[in-house]
C-alpha cells in the first residue's frame, strides 16, 4: 500500500471539491497523506486493504482541510465560508473509516483514547497441556 501513497492524490483533490492550486498544490497533499498514512498504518489492524486505502484518504482529506483553512486565513484575514461545517463533516468521515480498521479506543479528536486505553484491562489467554 505504501509505494501505492502518491496515487492517491486525486482522490483526496477530488474530495476537497475546486480548491484553488495556488492555495492547496499536491506538494501539501502529498504531505498530509504520507502524514495520514503513518497514524493509519500505526493503528491499523485490518487486511482489508481497499478499506485501509479509504481510511487513509478520509484523515488525508481531514488533515489536508486544516491547512488549506490555516492557509487560506492567512492570505484572507479570516477562515474561509463553511469552513466549521466541513471540517466537523471530514472530522467524522475520518473517525468513522478509522474506527472500522483499529482495535485502539480513538477519541473525538482523531487521537488514541490514551485514558480508556489506561482504564482498559488487558486480558491474557495461554494454552497449557492438560493431563487427564
Amino acid at each position: 500500500m505504501e509505494e501505492k501513497l502518491h496515487e492517491l492524490i486525486p482522490a483526496v483533490r477530488q474530495s476537497l471539491g475546486n480548491l484553488p492550486y495556488e492555495i492547496l498544490s499536491d506538494s501539501q497533499i502529498w504531505a498530509e497523506i504520507k502524514r495520514a498514512w503513518v497514524f493509519v498504518d500505526y493503528i491499523n489492524g485490518s487486511t482489508n486493504l481497499k478499506l485501509v486505502e479509504q481510511a487513509t484518504i478520509a484523515l488525508a482529506i481531514y488533515y489536508t482541510y486544516i491547512n488549506y483553512t490555516a492557509i487560506a486565513e492567512e492570505r484572507m484575514g479570516n477562515s474561509p465560508t463553511a469552513s466549521q461545517p466541513k471540517y466537523i463533516t471530514y472530522r467524522d468521515m475520518a473517525l468513522s473509516y478509522l474506527r472500522m480498521i483499529t482495535m485502539f479506543p480513538l477519541d473525538d479528536r482523531l487521537m488514541l483514547d490514551l485514558e480508556m486505553l489506561r482504564r482498559d484491562r488487558g486480558y491474557g489467554i495461554g494454552l497449557t497441556r492438560c493431563i487427564t
